[in-house]
């Protein structure tokens, strides 16, 4: 792909990966998707998402009740940072 890239006089694509570590999870941020194969050689073990999976990613959270919630905790304590959702169980009792 890189040599009919470069036969056509465009650029190949890049294989920068941006690697982001959070939580316990490590992810590579991919700038270019074309090099998903390069990408995927110089990091074997590392799971690959593109800039625009993580947009949709984000347009989906946006969208979320943990977003709402997120919000809501944060109008409640200006200032704050939620550092952890430690039960993703939305379905609790509430004891009354």
């Amino acid at each position: 792909m890189d040599q009919i890239a470069s036969q056509a006089h465009g650029e190949p694509p890049t294989a920068q990966v941006w690697v982001v570590e959070a939580d316990g999870y490590t992810f590579g941020l991919m700038r270019d998707p074309r090099a998903w194969q390069r990408a995927q050689e110089a990091y074997p073990k590392l799971e690959l998402i593109t800039e625009r999976e993580m947009v949709l990613a984000l347009t989906m959270y946006r969208r979320s009740l943990a977003k709402e919630m997120i919000d809501a905790a944060k109008a409640a304590f200006p200032g704050a940072e939620v550092t952890a959702i430690r039960d993703m169980e939305l379905e609790d009792d509430i004891p009354f």
